[in-house]
């Protein structure tokens, strides 16, 4: 004989949704410290003339401004080590990978080749130890960008992905939290897009 005793319903907290931000303009491409404290993004400004990457606590506080160049400065991302704050930056013909501090100072170009930008992002991914961030790269102007890898310290390029002729570029990037894998959109021409994951290697590589 089995006696059933009803189970105690258990209690959630609803999720309360607090706003990060709430300027007027354009507010995009946001990513948090890995604390938690303090979210960087894209901002066209107070006026609404340009686009430049902001760093301000969560909650409370004025947002610190840290860029100003004329070109749009997008797709901002935290290192996880919290040192650097990578984002794109798109002079006209050019895109250019680009690190700052978090609390702004010199800029430090990591990447520059001849490209244009149609298609949102985001553009960048760290791997988990900091050394190596994700992002988009071509070889010659009439092929679509790839992912590829390139080293913090030695800026050395490590190509992931081979879109073929058809392909508007390989982008909206994400490693795992185990850095053994990278998913990726790929853009077609008429909104066709598709969504990969491709396994890496511990030496990262891409495996398959």
């Amino acid at each position: 004989v089995w006696l059933l005793r009803p189970r105690t319903p258990t209690l959630v907290t609803p999720v309360r949704p607090v706003p990060l931000t709430s300027y007027q303009g354009s507010e995009e491409y946001p990513t948090l410290s890995l604390d938690g404290n303090q979210v960087a993004f894209s901002w066209n400004g107070e006026r609404q003339d340009n686009t430049d990457i902001y760093v301000k606590p969560v909650g409370t506080g004025t947002p610190l401004r840290l860029t100003d160049d004329p070109a749009a400065d997008v797709s901002p991302a935290w290192s996880p080590d919290g040192r650097w704050i990578a984002f794109v930056r798109t002079p006209r013909g050019k895109l250019q990978i680009i690190l700052i501090p978090p609390l702004g100072g010199p800029e430090r170009v990591l990447v520059e080749m001849d490209a244009l930008i149609e298609f949102e992002g985001p553009w960048l991914a760290w791997t988990r130890d900091g050394k190596w961030l994700a992002g988009p790269f071509k070889e010659a102007s009439d092929e679509p960008p790839a992912v590829c890898l390139f080293s913090i310290e030695s800026g050395e390029k490590r190509r992931l992905t081979s879109p073929p002729a058809n392909v508007l570029a390989d982008a909206s990037l994400a490693i795992s939290p185990d850095g053994r894998s990278l998913a990726f959109n790929r853009l077609r021409s008429g909104g066709a897009n598709d969504l990969f994951v491709l396994r890496l290697t511990s030496s990262l590589t891409a495996e398959g």
